[in-house]
């Protein structure tokens, strides 16, 4: 459940300037008392993926700069629970 409600906010973070392209620039972040909320966001038009998730809570950054797939494919070995 953690982590489909984590895929959504990080859909929702890239939402912003359209889906990720396999050039950008993305990171994984959580927050700093709860690993089990994180998120994963790209460099786009509003500032790059680690300030993205910074401004939205998710400072601390455990993976990154990687690929989306990369970064999602990580946080789904090292954060994903249930």
């Amino acid at each position: 459940m953690v982590t489909m409600k984590s895929a959504a906010l990080a859909i929702g973070l890239i939402g912003l300037a359209g889906a990720a392209s396999a050039e950008q620039q993305c990171w994984v972040g959580a927050k700093y008392n709860d690993h089990s909320q994180w998120n994963i966001a790209c460099t786009q038009t509003y500032g790059t993926g680690s300030q993205i998730l910074a401004s939205n809570g998710f400072a601390n950054i455990l993976f990154g700069p990687a690929t989306w797939d990369r970064c999602k494919a990580w946080a789904d070995k090292n954060l994903a629970q249930g």
